[in-house]
């Protein structure tokens, strides 16, 4: 028996005995329960590192364990095993009445996740490369976007009012233009980095960044790019950039150079402490009392904001509670829907239905903080499976996900093509905070930027005998 059939033995023996406990809800967090699942989830991530062994530990799996520990670990044990209590009322009762049962949860998923990345096999096959025309099309279009959402958004969006004193709909920044020029923004950022690393690393073969930079078919691209990074900062948007700085450190660290452990350690905690200070800043505190909320757990500060989303899970568990049932996938329906532009308004003014009816984030911000608000909690990747199919759920759709999370890796080195290439920057972009959001976000996306490719770029299949030197016909073609 292989290293691999032995571990998805095992992630099935876990499963199994994970799930007897929950179909049978309990309350309260005891320390038992909390190491108990803990000891669980870290044995068998022990167990994939250990089969999936890289010089490389900038990964896609490797990202989405980090972020899935943070979100549905941190909290527990910081209450459970060091008495330490969320800033909120009513994120304490919620964590003291159900986080013992949410960790559980969480431990089922986890193993789920594991399972499912460990059934994935690499499948043999010749390698492609696409000639990627018209490429650069896609940094002056982006620029061009980018200064006309920074007219149209105007100062609410960068006095960060969103984060302040207003909102508009618990799920824009903006509205108006803005907000249909914010989504063509966000598309082609996403399809300028795609094209600018497919064609700057994969088919140029450029060996470093100072090559990479120098690399004149790419400088607009990567202006546009920066400039998208800065007007968004300044807007507090901060997981714009996240995502944007995720497929790129990823996409680098699989065609360029591997990163060690000792580095992603580094990169990790500055970028999360970056990240949590900016969350504070962009609600009109000053650096002197962000400073001081950054460090006011200890060392556990640096990604308690990333852990505070672990409240949608212990409330999604209250939900269902009170519900008595499951929402049987209707709390998907905004995302599948959103695919469609306006079908989702469409559809909600022929139904009657609320946006809080098909979305779990605006299901779980309404049950707890009411109708009228001005804020929202979000979503969780194992509150959002949980709220639409139970523990069974939970067995089969991280396991899902962790099958695609292995495929996503694999096209992360460029060798199936730019429309593999591109899905795996996306899901890379994604991989940290999905966690905290849901399996379906990457969806509209992927199906939106491929959409735009296919009507900018020009595709075409590089000659299978050229294929193991494709730069230089690449640059004559580009």
């Amino acid at each position: 028996m292989t290293l691999n059939q032995y571990s998805i033995l095992t992630y099935l023996g876990l499963i199994a005995l994970i799930a007897q406990f929950c179909f049978a809800p309990f309350d309260g967090i005891e320390p038992g329960i909390v190491t108990g699942t803990l000891a669980i989830t870290l044995g068998a991530v022990a167990l994939h590192l250990f089969n999936n062994r890289n010089p490389n530990w900038m990964r896609i799996d490797t990202i989405f364990i980090l972020g899935f520990l943070i979100v549905n670990f941190q909290w527990p044990v910081m209450h459970a095993l060091f008495g330490l209590d969320p800033y909120y009322q009513f994120q304490q009762v919620s964590l003291s009445g159900s986080g013992g049962f949410a960790v559980l949860l969480a431990t089922l998923a986890m193993v789920s996740w594991l399972l499912g990345y460990a059934l994935a096999r690499k499948r043999p096959g010749r390698e492609r490369y696409d000639r990627v025309g018209r490429h650069a099309a896609v940094g002056p279009l982006h620029l061009a976007a980018l200064a006309a959402f920074a007219v149209l958004a105007g100062d609410t969006f960068f006095a960060r009012e969103i984060y302040t004193t207003i909102t508009f709909d618990r799920v824009q920044t903006v509205t108006g233009e803005a907000a249909y020029l914010l989504v063509i923004v966000e598309i082609l950022a996403r399809l300028a980095l795609a094209t600018a690393l497919y064609v700057g690393f994969v088919l140029h073969r450029n060996a470093s960044i100072a090559d990479y930079l120098r690399d004149k078919s790419l400088l607009l691209k990567n202006v546009s790019l920066l400039v998208f990074a800065v007007i968004f900062m300044l807007g507090g948007e901060r997981g714009q950039v996240v995502m944007v700085a995720m497929s790129a450190a990823l996409a680098y660290a699989h065609l360029v150079r591997p990163i060690r452990l000792p580095e992603f350690a580094a990169l990790i905690l500055a970028g999360f402490a970056l990240m949590t200070l900016v969350a504070y800043l962009r609600t009109g505190a000053d650096l002197g009392s962000a400073t001081e909320a950054l460090t006011s757990y200890g060392t556990w500060s640096v990604t308690a904001n990333l852990a505070d989303s672990f409240v949608t899970l212990t409330q999604a568990v209250e939900m269902t509670r009170s519900n008595h049932t499951y929402a049987l996938g209707q709390l998907w329906l905004a995302q599948f829907l959103g695919v469609i532009p306006l079908f989702q308004s469409l559809f909600i003014s022929q139904t009657g239905m609320e946006l809080a009816d098909m979305s779990s984030a605006l299901a779980i911000s309404t049950y707890t903080l009411g109708a009228s608000l001005h804020t929202g909690l979000g979503s969780s990747f194992v509150a959002d499976i949980y709220l639409n199919s139970g523990p069974v759920g939970l067995i089969v759709f991280p396991a899902i996900f962790g099958f695609a999370c292995f495929h996503a890796g694999q096209w992360l080195y460029g060798r199936s093509g730019f429309i593999k290439f591109y899905i795996a920057t996306i899901m890379a972009g994604y991989i940290l905070y999905i966690s905290r959001s849901t399996m379906l976000d990457p969806l509209r996306p992927i199906v939106w930027g491929l959409l735009v490719a296919l009507i900018l770029l020009s595709l075409r299949r590089l000659m299978p005998e050229r294929t193991a030197e494709p730069a230089r016909e690449a640059r004559a073609l580009a």
